[in-house]
């Protein structure tokens, strides 16, 4: 799939070129006959008081100036013809060019698209992990806050001495800098609490997964 999308990418792209090329054949050529419709003039212009003295030297130059004067003219009208439909291909070419690239994008895109969602259940597996350890914490913290003649929890530094205890702080300094630098406003909104991979999968909107193609032995 991924080769024949860049085939069409580099087909199309091609296209462009060459539509683009014919433009600039076309434009230079609308040069050489305005060029030569100029010079056909100044060569009338140049002998056509001989001309109208029946100069007959005169009157052949003039005479073949008009022949290239109306040559060149009607190479202008044809031109002026070409021209718009040579912009209308290639306008058309980059449009199918420009489709193409979207297309290896969105191929592109997906594979990456889908990796993400991989790990972002690998994160939920974390975060599963994660959550069945605190509760084991917690609760052997709290094992050890009452546990008979620790004294973890008596005396005047009896608040601190049990801040310590539950490990918060520790906790707290432990959690990956990742996580503490999510904007505050990331903890508050209201979204419904769903799974990572879930959520990425429905933001993207992924298609079901095209299963691969067994290579024949």
């Amino acid at each position: 799939m991924q080769k024949q999308l860049e085939t069409e990418v580099a087909r199309t792209a091609s296209v462009v070129m060459e539509w683009r090329g014919a433009i600039t054949g076309i434009e230079r050529q609308f040069d050489i006959a305005n060029l030569a419709v100029r010079n056909a003039k100044k060569h009338r212009e140049a002998h056509a008081l001989k001309a109208a003295m029946n100069d007959s030297a005169a009157t052949a130059a003039i005479q073949d100036a008009r022949s290239a004067q109306y040559e060149a003219e009607q190479r202008l009208a044809d031109l002026e013809i070409a021209l718009p439909e040579a912009r209308l291909q290639c306008a058309a070419a980059e449009k199918a060019a420009e489709s193409a690239r979207h297309e290896l994008a969105k191929f592109h895109g997906e594979k990456l698209m889908r990796e993400r969602v991989k790990a972002a259940a690998r994160m939920d597996a974390a975060f599963a992990e994660i959550s069945e350890a605190f509760h084991d914490y917690q609760r052997l913290g709290a094992e050890l806050q009452s546990y008979p003649d620790l004294d973890l929890a008596q005396g005047g530094m009896a608040l601190s001495r049990w801040e310590d205890t539950a490990g918060l702080k520790r906790l707290a300094s432990a959690v990956p800098l990742c996580l503490t630098k999510l904007p505050s406003w990331t903890w508050t909104h209201p979204s419904k609490r769903v799974p990572l991979a879930v959520a990425e999968a429905q933001f993207w909107n992924l298609p079901p997964e095209q299963p691969e193609k067994v290579k024949a032995a």
